[in-house]
């Protein structure tokens, strides 16, 4: 056998072997399709007042959806509005980065119950905060063994409309029947603007033990955060948001 051929055999052994290391490694990379769901933030916002698309938010990200006219929600009736309001839709979808601290309180979320009442992890991810902070997110912002100590730089917590919020909770596919299945869990919650709030471009899913801690002073641990582009909130604003976390 010629030089050459037991050449090819080599090369075709080693990237072999590399092949076979390779994939016993654990995989922690996403598809692109799996980019598109794995734990993604949609943002509904609807500009009162508005008849077409602000072209600065359309050029920053914004995707323009439509103008509509519809019920006032209470919290526009409390301000002034009448019972029909009309404005511009608008819709973004950023994907999230979860924290040091969230990780941990992963870890203690399928421990057992006696270990995630001890600490941060005894209670579900559901409240949502807004913030002005354009810093961008880093698995750092909430540290590791921060237990229940975390607060969002530039949060709105005592903004009107803008109070940390716990968001209605939806479960999927949590007995895990059916082919293939991906347990899930979504959080929405709707903000409106009660004044005039500049730059509003982070968001952070909190878990706290009571919204009474939550209001008190952020009394909880960020376990995933992510920006989007910045708006100018006026009063009569509402600001939609769509947690979704897929296992």
């Amino acid at each position: 056998m010629s030089r050459l051929i037991w050449h090819i055999i080599e090369l075709m052994i080693i990237f072999g072997l590399i092949g076979v290391i390779l994939t016993n490694e654990p995989i922690h990379s996403l598809t692109d399709s799996q980019k598109s769901t794995v734990n993604t933030v949609i943002y509904n916002l609807f500009k009162i007042g508005q008849n077409s698309p602000d072209s600065f938010l359309v050029w920053n990200g914004w995707k323009p959806v439509s103008y509509t006219c519809q019920i006032a929600n209470i919290k526009q009736l409390a301000l002034g509005f009448d019972s029909t309001v009309c404005g511009y839709n608008y819709i973004q979808t950023v994907h999230n980065t979860i924290t040091d601290a969230g990780l941990d309180w992963v870890v203690r979320s399928i421990a057992t119950t006696k270990m995630r009442v001890s600490g941060a992890g005894g209670w579900n991810a559901t409240y949502i905060v807004l913030s002005t902070d354009s810093v961008t997110p880093n698995a750092t912002d909430c540290q590791s063994n921060s237990r229940n100590e975390c607060n969002l730089a530039g949060n709105l917590t005592a903004t009107a409309g803008f109070a940390a919020a716990l968001g209605a909770v939806t479960y999927t596919n949590t007995t895990l029947a059916g082919t293939n299945p991906t347990p899930s869990y979504t959080v929405v919650n709707t903000f409106t603007s009660g004044a005039t709030v500049n730059n509003v471009q982070k968001a952070a899913l909190f878990e706290s033990k009571s919204t009474a801690d939550m209001l008190s002073a952020n009394v909880g641990i960020f376990v995933w955060e992510n920006t989007f582009t910045s708006v100018n909130m006026v009063s009569g604003d509402i600001l939609q948001i769509t947690w979704t976390i897929t296992v």
